[in-house]
Formats: C-alpha cells, sequence, structure tokens
C-alpha cells in the first residue's frame, strides 16, 4: 500500500524547512495551493514528472520522495459492516480466511466504521447493501479515504446500479465462500500491494 500520510508528510517537512508556502510552492511547480494541500494532506499523489519537480524546488533527490512513497503500512487494514451479530461473525471468519495479511475488523454501526476509518486508512470495506443507508455509508467513506475499495454484499441484484453509481470495486452475493472473496479481492479497483 503506498503510504500517501508519509509522503504528505515529507513534502510539508522539506516545505516548512525551506521557507515557502503552500502557495509558494505551487507557483514554483505551475499547479494550485489546493493541488500541494492535498499532497500535502494525503489525499493525492503527483504523477512522476511532479515529483521531479517536487524533488528540484525541495532541494533533495527524487529517490528520497519516492522511498516515502513505498513506505508500507505494517498490515492492509479491511473492514466488514454488518448490522446482524451473526452474519458479522461469519463475514468476519471468511476474510480473516481469505486475507491473512490483512488486519480486518468489524463493526454493526455505521458511525463506528466510520470513527476508525478517521483514524486509520482502510484498503476495502466490505459493506452489507441491504442494510439502509449502506450507500450513504459508503459514500462517507469515500469521501474519508477515497482511495478504500468498497465491495457490497447481498442476497439479490437490487442494490447492484446503486453501488456502480457511488463506484464500488465489487459486489457479492449472499451466502458469501471464499472462492468469491478471493475473486473480488484479486480484481479490486484500486489494487493493494500485500493484501492477499
Amino acid at each position: 500500500m503506498l503510504s500517501l500520510e508519509a509522503f504528505g508528510q515529507r513534502i510539508r517537512t522539506l516545505r516548512m524547512e525551506r521557507n515557502l508556502s503552500q502557495q509558494q510552492l505551487a507557483d514554483l511547480i505551475y499547479v494550485s495551493r489546493k493541488t500541494v494541500g492535498n499532497w500535502e494532506a494525503g489525499n493525492r499523489l503527483p504523477d512522476i514528472t511532479m515529483v521531479s519537480r517536487l524533488a528540484d524546488c525541495l532541494g533533495v533527490e527524487i529517490y528520497e520522495l519516492i522511498d516515502k512513497l513505498n513506505e508500507s503500512e505494517t498490515r492492509a487494514c479491511v473492514i466488514a459492516v454488518e448490522e446482524s451479530a451473526p452474519a458479522l461473525r461469519e463475514e468476519l471468519r471468511l476474510l480473516r480466511d481469505v486475507l491473512p495479511n490483512a488486519e480486518v475488523s468489524g463493526f454493526r454501526k455505521a458511525e463506528d466504521a466510520l470513527r476508525f476509518v478517521k483514524e486509520k486508512p482502510v484498503s476495502a470495506a466490505f459493506l452489507d447493501a441491504d442494510t439502509e443507508g449502506a450507500f450513504r455509508l459508503g459514500e462517507e467513506l469515500l469521501a474519508l479515504r477515497s482511495r478504500t475499495n468498497l465491495i457490497f454484499i447481498s442476497a439479490s441484484d437490487e442494490h447492484a446500479a446503486e453501488a456502480m453509481r457511488i463506484h464500488a470495486s465489487g459486489y457479492l452475493h449472499r451466502p458469501l465462500s471464499r472462492e468469491a472473496i478471493r475473486r473480488e479481492v484479486h480484481e479490486l479497483r484500486r489494487p493493494v500491494r500485500g493484501l492477499v
């Protein structure tokens, strides 16, 4: 997983060491102040041309910035949100079997999942599409962490169009199986290194 936060913090630190404002750095590399702010906040990544310009303007070698991009977190983080306690237990069991290298956490309440995601980058979120408010939760998760892969779970295709509307990574049918989860993880919209 790319460490966007570490990369953003490195840019901010180097910028401040050179007594540059976000606007001054933006002017030097011909981007908006908002773009620099998004990089520093870990919301976005610059393309390789911009990384080269950043390194030049900040007086470092390009590898010093790229190394921050390649720092991996200790484990990829996956969450499951399901109101039913028995269904959540089964989902967590399957996810932990399929994703032994991931930190897997479960939540029965949307607000608990949101609180968790505010504190920790989440690679994938498995959400019960049949629960009222599931798609609003998906949108809120993406607003907090735009690179989170959303995988909705349902007993039918009833919610598939809504999942597509918010650009979900996948849609699984109940009953869940290891094979179905494995297939979805291998086809994530935003692949995560070390997840499987």
